[in-house]
């Protein structure tokens, strides 16, 4: 949904030339204090997060899903930092696309945060490497 929202949905940015993807805005809008690398960061991040996720949900271990929530989290950090770009910083210009990236990037880290606090609970106690096992009745 993330990566939809930038890409896809219109309206994302206004920097005074009309309501603009993140793509729009950061591929040839001279109006935007945007660059192409404020476009594939987020991008690439949601692919990352998207990544761990389906690794996580084949593997079943908490690793990718950590994984997840790390990426999830750089790409909340990225995306609320980019209205900071430009001579009108704030988020003024920014429209429901931007809202719905922000919003699905929450929902993206609390899913993830739920399935690892899941996965970390499902786990049966462990023995310790110096406990000994009974051996065969003699």
């Amino acid at each position: 949904m993330s990566l939809a929202s930038v890409t896809v949905l219109t309206h994302y940015v206004n920097n005074g030339t009309g309501w603009k993807s993140l793509w729009q805005a950061t591929h040839g809008d001279l109006a935007s204090p945007l660059y192409q690398i404020d476009f594939w960061i987020p991008a690439g991040l949601a692919v990352l997060a998207l990544a761990f996720t389906a690794i996580s949900a084949i593997l079943r271990k908490r690793l990718p899903m950590i994984g997840t929530t790390l990426a999830s989290v750089g790409l909340i950090v990225y995306t609320l930092r980019i209205p900071s770009k430009g001579s009108h910083p704030g988020f003024g210009p920014y429209g429901s696309s931007y809202w719905l990236s922000v919003a699905a990037c929450f929902t993206v880290l609390i899913g993830a945060a739920i399935a690892l606090a899941a996965r970390s609970r499902a786990r049966g106690p462990q023995r310790s490497p110096g406990t000994t096992r009974p051996g065969p009745p003699r």
